[in-house]
């Protein structure tokens, strides 16, 4: 499994001395592994744009079916698995899970909650699921 944060310039880890950072999130299945996008709602107000972001570094095809709502993608091999929203509290170290992309529809609690509880980003993080 996969983080990918998509933050801004270099994307380095998410870093606020300002509180809770707000991000929309995709859970993407490709070749067998699993991914979980996420990047600031400012810089992303829509699902389709973390998605997008991912094919082209991935080179991935894809193409808008309508921009900047949805993205479709073209390889059998990767397929989006849900998302929502995901708030971020590097200093009292949570994160909240919570809601459902329009266009990619409901993401699957196991699969978050194994990321989540699984990879090193999260190891010092309490999190909820609502």
């Amino acid at each position: 499994m996969h983080v990918l944060f998509y933050g801004g310039e270099d994307d380095s880890a998410p870093n606020s001395q300002n509180g809770s950072l707000a991000c929309k999130f995709l859970l993407v299945s490709s070749d067998g592994c699993l991914y979980l996008l996420f990047g600031s709602l400012a810089e992303f107000p829509y699902h389709a744009g973390l998605l997008d972001r991912f094919c082209k570094e991935q080179q991935i095809a894809s193409s808008w079916v309508k921009r900047p709502d949805l993205l479709e993608i073209f390889d059998e091999n990767c397929e989006v698995r849900g998302g929502g929203y995901l708030e971020l509290d590097p200093v009292l170290r949570t994160v909240c899970v919570s809601g459902q992309s329009t266009a990619y529809g409901e993401f699957r609690q196991g699969e978050i909650n194994r990321i989540l509880s699984g990879h090193p980003m999260f190891s010092e993080f309490t999190w909820t699921v609502e």
